[in-house]
Parts: C-alpha cells; sequence; structure tokens
C-alpha cells in the first residue's frame, strides 16, 4: 500500500539512523503508536494525540504510524489541518473521507453513504441542493456511520497533522466518534502543536483579538479536550534529544564523529529540537564546518534562514506588545536587560514581564533572568 505523501518528510529524513530506518529515541513512543494500531486492528479502536511544541518529531511519529499501519493492512484516511482554513465546517473531515467517497463506484458510493450515512453526503456536496443540515447532531452521525461503513472493508487510521488548527465542527465529529469506537477496527492518530509551558494548545490574545476569535478558539478548545478526555484516548509527549543522539545525527550529516564538546554545544543551541537541529545541522553541512571542540563556538552564530522564517510567522499571531518586545530584545542582542528591552518597546516594566513570560510560552525567548532569543 503506497502511504499518502501529504506530510513533510524533513522532520523523518534527519530523525532516523542512516543503517536502521530507525527513528532516535522515539522506540517507547513508536511501541505506543504500534500497540494502538494493532489494537484497532483487532476491532478495538481508540484515539492516540502526539503532542508536544512546534519541532519535536510529531510528523515525523505521524510518518511512521502510517508506515507501520500500511505494513499491517490498516487503510490510511489522511489530513492536514490548515490555520487560515479553521472556518471551512468539516474542512479537516472532507480530507478524509473524501478522496475515498469521490473514488468509489457508484455503486460502492450508494453502498458507503446508506442508511444513516447519508446524512454525510450534504458535507460532502453530493447533494448539491440540499442545505447543510441544521441537525448537527444527525450530521455528525451521519459521518460516524459512512467511517463505520469504510470500515467495513477493513481496519482504517485516521491520521491528521496539526490537530491544533482544525475545525471546530470536523474537531467535534472526531471526538463524536472517538466516544464510540468500542468493537470498530479504526484508530485516529493526531500531531497537536502545544505550548512549552502547560502543555495546552496555543490560544488567542484575549487583550488584542475580537469576542468573536476566541470563542472559536474556546469552542475549539472545548472539542480537543473532549477528544481527549474519551475512553482509550492516549497522549504522547515527544521529548528533546539527548547529547548521544545529536551526536548520532552529526556524524550521519557530516561524515564524522563529533567531539563531545561539539555535540553539547549543539544540543545547547538547538534545546535538541529536531527542527531546529536538522536546520542547524544542514548549515554545517553546507559551510563545511568540522565538528570538533575548537568550532563549538561558531554554533551561536548560525541560526537557519528555515528558522527565521518560522519565527516571523509565529510572531505574526502574537499580540503587538509580544511583537515589539521580541523587537527590542533583537536589536539589543546577548545580555539585553528586560527594562532596557521594555522602554525599546514602551512598554511599561509590568507589562513587559508579562509579556516576556509570553513570549517564553510561545517558545519565542529562553526562560533565563535576562530576556534571549530561544
Amino acid at each position: 500500500m503506497d502511504l499518502p505523501l501529504i506530510f513533510s518528510r524533513r522532520e523523518t529524513l534527519i530523525a532516523m539512523t542512516a543503517t536502521s530506518e530507525r527513528l532516535l529515541e522515539r522506540d517507547a513512543e513508536v511501541a505506543r503508536l504500534r500497540r494502538a494500531l494493532a489494537a484497532a486492528t483487532d476491532g478495538a479502536g481508540g484515539v492516540t494525540v502526539l503532542a508536544a511544541p512546534a519541532g519535536l518529531g510529531k510528523t515525523a511519529l505521524l510518518e511512521a504510524a502510517l508506515a507501520e499501519a500500511a505494513a499491517n493492512g490498516l487503510r490510511p484516511l489522511t489530513a492536514r489541518a490548515g490555520e487560515l482554513e479553521q472556518e471551512f465546517a468539516f474542512g479537516v473531515v472532507r480530507q478524509l473521507v473524501e478522496p475515498a467517497v469521490v473514488a468509489a463506484s457508484d455503486e460502492e458510493r450508494a453502498r458507503l453513504l446508506s442508511g444513516a450515512a447519508r446524512r454525510a453526503a450534504t458535507v460532502l456536496d453530493l447533494e448539491p441542493d440540499a442545505a447543510l443540515d441544521r441537525d448537527v447532531h444527525a450530521t455528525l452521525h451521519g459521518l460516524y456511520w459512512l467511517l463505520l461503513n469504510l470500515a467495513a472493508d477493513g481496519p482504517l487510521v485516521l491520521a491528521i497533522d496539526d490537530l491544533q488548527w482544525a475545525d471546530e465542527p470536523s474537531l467535534r465529529c472526531l471526538a463524536y466518534v472517538a466516544r464510540r469506537l468500542e468493537g470498530v477496527p479504526l484508530a485516529i492518530v493526531a500531531t497537536m502543536r502545544t505550548e512549552a509551558a502547560g502543555g495546552r494548545v496555543e490560544l488567542p490574545d484575549a487583550a488584542t483579538d475580537s469576542a468573536s476569535a476566541v470563542a472559536a478558539t474556546a469552542a475549539r478548545l472545548t472539542a480537543i479536550e473532549e477528544l481527549l478526555a474519551g475512553p482509550g484516548a492516549e497522549r504522547i509527549e515527544p521529548a528533546p534529544l539527548s547529547v548521544e543522539a545529536v551526536a548520532e545525527l552529526l556524524e550521519r550529516a557530516l561524515g564524522r564523529p563529533s567531539e563531545p564538546a561539539f555535540a553539547t554545544a549543539c544540543r545547547a543551541h538547538t534545546a535538541g529540537n529536531p527542527f531546529l537541529l536538522s536546520e542547524v545541522v544542514a548549515e554545517l553541512a553546507a559551510e563545511g564546518v568540522a565538528p570538533t571542540a575548537a568550532r563549538a563556538a561558531e554554533l551561536e552564530r548560525i541560526v537557519p534562514t528555515r528558522v527565521g522564517e518560522t519565527l516571523r510567522r509565529h510572531l505574526a499571531r502574537l499580540a503587538p506588545d509580544a511583537r515589539a518586545l521580541a523587537a527590542a530584545v533583537a536589536v539589543l542582542g546577548e545580555g539585553a536587560e528586560l527594562p532596557v528591552a521594555a522602554e525599546l518597546a514602551a512598554l511599561g516594566r509590568a507589562r513587559a514581564a508579562v509579556v516576556a513570560a509570553e513570549l517564553v510560552g510561545a517558545q519565542v525567548l529562553a526562560p533565563a533572568a535576562a530576556p534571549r532569543f530561544r
């Protein structure tokens, strides 16, 4: 079975060893995913959410789950949520089921949408003259029965990347399905980006976002919490990579063993974050930097372009005060003091302290006495 190529291969390629195709320091996580998929194959469906801050290799683990599913005969239905598509009702659910329904023959489609599943046809625009059913529960029930009909042909895995951006109707549908998986050969596996502090999904700023935006996010969070609180739901939280793993990746990428001091400095520079590490390693390889102790200090100047672009996109989602303080820290550089940064950002000291804590929670600034970028 061919895997759907909708997920980035970058984290997977960086996090693998050259010889064993094994995700580094992810054996426990992969084992838990394998058990969840095996249970679904045996008719005991469930939910597994890979929850961690950005760059910790959640997508790589999701791809590992898809590979495991394919090897064991589970049919993959995949989706990736998008930050700009949260107002597209049932957008994620459509990504999951629409390709399978559209590709089916007329006879097979009629079977898939038979009985209670008929109400799912409106969501999929297969009944263009019908308005979206006002009875939301009937619609959710119809989508549930569509998934049951799809699972009648063999066990399924629903793989959703970036669950934190999913539209609220899709989240409600997933939570509805999750409560009814007993005896159903269907596994839901999703990734979810969380804040560094508290392990929760990122929230809008109530002081600057509209009341409707805050309410919409609250509704989405409620649906996510309901999904995670369902029977048999499991949360997996990948940890940063160790110095030993960093050393192994450096050796593979640079073609020679790294000296301990260099691997330690590289781990400190990236905090063991696979995404940051992959970008730094790529820069090291491009510049021909040898992984020796004498060159460890050079890591401080390496800030790959893609990391800067990611940071700018992340800052764009934050409140103006947060962007102003981050800009001030960027101008002042290492060793900046918070009162000076606050003055440059035109913020009072009390407000700057609150904003600095928010930037730490958003993984922009490091948790240190003096503000500096993570």
